[in-house]
This record gives C-alpha cells, structure tokens and sequence, in this order.
C-alpha cells in the first residue's frame, strides 16, 4: 500500500550554535586535550569566515577579529529578538542549542505565535515562564553570556582585548533595551519611546491616541512593522491534511497569503485568515501547544 510522504529540509546559513561554541570552550577550561584550544580557535574563525566576513577584515589579528565579532553578534542578537516581539513570536526554548551564533532564527523549536496578548505565553508544554514570550530578551542575554564565556580562552592574555570584550559583554542589557524601545515606538507609530505609555498601554489605549502624529501617516508606518498575516498552526495544519490526500491547493494558498505577510488579504480570503484562532483549536495537541520533538 503506498502512503503520500513529505521531506522537509531545512536550511540556514550555517548550522552553528552558540551551545557549539561552549562545548568546544569547556574543553579548553577542563583541559580535554592538548588540541582543545586550537579546535575552539578553528570553529570560531569558521564562524566568522562562514557568517561575518563581510563585516571582518580577515586581515586583523586574530584577537580584533574575535573581539568584532562580539560586538555584531551582540547586534544581531538583540535586533533579532527585538523583531520577534514585534511580531509575536516566541521561539519556546531559547537555549544555547537553540541559539545560532550567526544571529538569525535557526531552530524554530516549539515555537508559536501569539493569538492573544499574554506576556507569558508559551506554546511549549515544558518550557516554563523563562523562555515565555517576554522573557525571551532575558534568555538571549543568557545566550550571549555563554557565547563571550566561549571567546574569552582566545584572549587569554590579551589584556586589552579582554577589557574590550568586557565593555561589549557588560553592555548586553543596555543595547537589548534600545532594541526594543525602538521597536515599541515603531510599532505604536510613537516619534520616540515611553516608558509609561508601554505600560499602560494594556489597560490604556486613550494616552495613544493623544500621541501619535498625522493618523494616516502614523497607520501607514505601522503596517509597514506589523505583518497582517502570521504563521499560525491551526491555518496551516488543513493544507497538511489536505496534501495527504493529493490535493495541494491550499498549500499554494498559504506560498500566495505568506509572499506578502504585510499586505491585507484578498475578501476572499480575509474570512479565512485574518481572525482570531476559531475555540475548537485552543487546547489542540499538535496546534495551540506542543511537545519538543513536535
């Protein structure tokens, strides 16, 4: 009896993970072998080559190259969990594997987006409030502790570099804050960010109203960092059933609606995908939670 299958691949950049660089750096630390910090310098220069060269002058030494290298992952860390609050998504388990050294989203893991606003929302059942949706800022510092934790054999030695490193690593928090107060002003239309108004926004629309600029302008500015459409399960999974039994037309559907996530959908398609996830899906296995190999 023949079964329709699906292979899915996925494919990135490069697959290396900030919990790669730690392993290599507990062996130089534990003293493993004589080749231990040789093999930490090979991945690491394998990740510039791989991910960074366009920014590293290979013709630096070796320690400018790593201390750069901290400084842009730093900026590409914060700017990538910056954009996923601002679309409402969480990865779920933000851990070091989790975590590509290039700064971009690798592993999806149990990830969702949000249906509702809840700063606690988290789509994996085991994941806990650390890796919840507003908690991910925290677990990409995390991250990026482990990540200097790993350069810092490299530089043994390197007095200069060492402090320089410091002062990147020290001010994680600092550039992960702007980060987001850009994004939120952005997101509310706001000229510049406020504190108050973020959070009372929640409970208190009215202080918006009184801020933002032209409304036509400020609602065409907003579009542009708000995507009308998301990745939702509960819309995807009836292409997958569908597929199984040969008739892909509503996984060509979701390529059309997904090439252009900021535009509103045709009317003919705005009643499918442009509302709230119908009841009967909110404590679906499989679509509104999952478990880590799901």
């Amino acid at each position: 009896m023949d079964n329709p299958a699906a292979i899915t691949t996925r494919v990135a950049p490069s697959f290396l993970r900030v919990g790669q660089l730690e392993l290599f750096a507990r062996r130089v630390r534990r003293q493993a072998h004589p080749d231990a910090l040789k093999e930490l310098q090979m991945i690491v220069a394998h990740l510039i080559e791989r991910n960074y060269r366009l920014e590293i002058d290979p013709a630096l030494a070796f320690s400018e190259q790593v201390v750069a290298l901290a400084g842009l992952f730093r900026t590409r860390l914060t700017s990538l969990v910056a954009h996923w609050m601002r679309v409402g998504y969480c990865q779920g388990n933000f851990n070091s594997d989790n975590c590509a050294a290039g700064g971009f989203t690798l592993d999806y893991g149990p990830f969702g987006f949000c249906e509702l606003f809840d700063p606690r929302f988290q789509p994996w059942t085991a994941g806990g409030e650390h890796f919840c949706f507003f908690n991910q800022p925290v677990a990409a510092e995390a991250n990026y502790q482990m990540f200097c934790a790993a350069l810092r054999p490299l530089l043994e030695g390197n007095t200069e570099a060492l402090a320089r490193l410091d002062q990147i690593q020290d001010g994680f928090a600092g550039a992960m804050q702007q980060e987001l107060e850009a994004m939120w002003a952005r997101k509310l239309g706001l000229i510049s960010y406020d504190t108050e108004l973020v959070n009372e926004l929640l409970q208190l629309m009215e202080r918006w109203h009184a801020l933002i600029g032209d409304p036509q302008e400020t609602s065409a500015a907003m579009q542009r960092v708000n995507p009308a459409i998301t990745w939702r399960e509960w819309l995807i999974a009836p292409a997958y059933e569908q597929a199984a039994l040969g008739d892909t037309t509503l996984i060509q559907e979701l390529q059309a609606v997904f090439s252009h996530p900021y535009e509103a959908p045709a009317a003919e398609l705005a009643a499918t995908y442009d509302r709230l996830k119908p009841r009967e899906f909110f404590n679906a296995g499989g679509v509104s939670h999952y478990s880590c190999s799901s």
